[in-house]
Order: C-alpha cells, then sequence, then structure tokens
C-alpha cells in the first residue's frame, strides 16, 4: 500500500483471527519518501477497538539511495533494511487465541509537504500452532503404551 497527504493519526489497519494461536509475531517491510511521514507507531486492539495497546515505534527508513537514505525499497525487491519485525514478547498477554486482533500502523509525525508518502507491504503475522487438547493426552498414552511393551 501506498498512500500520501498523511496527518498525525492517520494510520493503516489490519484485521485478523489468531485463533489457535499463540506466540504472536509481526514483521513488516514500511518506507517513507523524503517528504513522507517520519515517525509510526504500531497499537493493537482485542476488544473491537475499544481499547489500544502500543506495542512498538517506528522511525521509518526514508526510500532513496546513498548516501541520504537506506537504499533504493520497491515491491518487487526486497531490502532488509526496510523490515520490522515485533516478537511475541512485545505483545500483552491476551492476544493469542482472539476470534479478533486489530493491528494499526499510526502516523506520529506528519508528512512535510502533501505530496509526501509512506509504503508498507509484506505483512506477515505468524504463531505457533495451539495443539489441540487431546492431542496431548494422545501422546502422553502413547508414551505409556510404548514403556508398557518394553517391560
Amino acid at each position: 500500500m501506498s498512500s500520501d497527504y498523511w496527518t498525525i493519526g492517520d494510520y493503516y489497519q489490519a484485521s485478523l483471527a489468531t485463533t489457535g494461536y499463540n506466540d504472536i509475531s509481526l514483521k513488516f517491510d514500511i518506507t517513507r519518501s523524503a517528504t513522507g511521514p517520519k515517525n509510526f507507531k504500531v497499537n493493537i486492539s482485542t476488544n473491537g477497538g475499544t481499547t489500544w495497546s502500543t506495542v512498538s515505534t517506528v522511525t521509518v527508513a526514508q526510500n532513496a539511495a546513498p548516501p541520504t537514505g537506506a537504499g533504493v525499497w520497491n515491491s518487487t525487491t526486497y531490502n532488509s533494511l526496510y523490515t520490522t519485525t515485533i516478537h511475541s514478547f512485545y505483545f500483552p498477554a491476551g492476544v493469542a487465541n482472539q476470534a479478533s486482533l486489530l493491528i494499526r500502523w499510526i502516523s506520529t509525525s506528519a508528512a512535510s509537504s502533501f505530496a509526501g508518502s509512506a509504503r508498507i507491504d509484506n505483512v506477515q503475522i505468524n504463531g505457533t500452532l495451539i495443539p489441540a487438547p487431546g492431542a496431548a493426552a494422545l501422546v502422553g498414552l502413547a508414551g505409556l503404551i510404548a514403556r508398557r511393551r518394553r517391560g
């Protein structure tokens, strides 16, 4: 996504379910033009947006060739200099196994020009599958049966 005319408080938002998953983490690429917003915060909500928690702040690298920028970014060529990863330990308790999780990337600085743009791409929400309750019991039972046969 690419957007311009940024003011403080403008945001990108994603909505998803984390049902059946824990250890939630977030990874994304973000950049800006020379006049785009320089700072964002990443907020999450598990109650439909009634309350929000900030999980990270991001200083956005300018999409420009060195020496003024971090290197050229585009939607087809990956450049790790624009990647931000927010590991699971930064997320508050209660994010895992939710029917609804909202994520917002909120501009905390305005663009210095109306044409100033920000871009976000390659958003990944990762988690670890929570085993079904019966699966752990079956593994334990299999261990008992295996032990019994050895004896």
